[in-house]
């Protein structure tokens, strides 16, 4: 399966973007589950591709709008996992005899409700929405490479130069 996975780095140009997201993340995976670098997407707009993975890099507004629909569940007519959840919740209060798929279904549920809440409940700071949603500050499912989400690797509390920031997209097959 491909997903993607947006990384932030602050580098001069989209290659050198590209480049050292490749160098960070290239001891993850195996001949089973490896990556593309698709391309990247700076602060102001301007885009790189590489010509390489299932993704083209898009506008910074699409990337957050596709981040903030998973983050904050904005399409929940669509929410595969939840409609399995709910089903297999109805058989367990039903007592009835529960599948493999029905406890698959509870637990990439759970861990789905698990990186929402932990990506948007905060501690003594007004909770996130997509509203306040940064995609150059913010993370979401950060560091799960094979799972869709944003990494940030930007050091905390380091002054960054906006200009150099870039948003690179990550095909991950796993």
């Amino acid at each position: 399966m491909h997903n993607l996975h947006l990384v932030v780095v602050e580098m001069p140009d989209g290659q050198e973007a590209c480049d050292f997201v490749e160098g960070q993340i290239e001891s993850f995976g195996d001949e089973n589950n490896w990556r593309t670098i698709c391309g990247a997407v700076r602060y102001n707009g301007q885009v790189h591709q590489t010509k390489e993975g299932r993704w083209e890099p898009e506008t910074l507004e699409s990337l957050k709008k596709s981040i903030t629909d998973a983050m904050f569940n904005t399409n929940s007519e669509d929410d595969f996992f939840g409609k399995c959840f709910n089903e297999a919740l109805a058989k367990l209060n039903a007592k009835e005899k529960m599948t493999s798929m029905d406890w698959y279904y509870i637990q990439k549920y759970a861990e789905e409700m698990g990186d929402r809440a932990s990506a948007t409940q905060r501690h003594e700071q007004p909770d996130l929405t997509p509203e306040s949603f940064d995609l150059f500050r913010d993370e979401y499912r950060s560091w799960k490479l094979d799972e869709f989400g944003l990494t940030s690797l930007l050091r905390h509390g380091e002054e960054v130069n906006k200009e150099n920031l870039w948003v690179v997209l990550v095909d991950m097959h796993s």
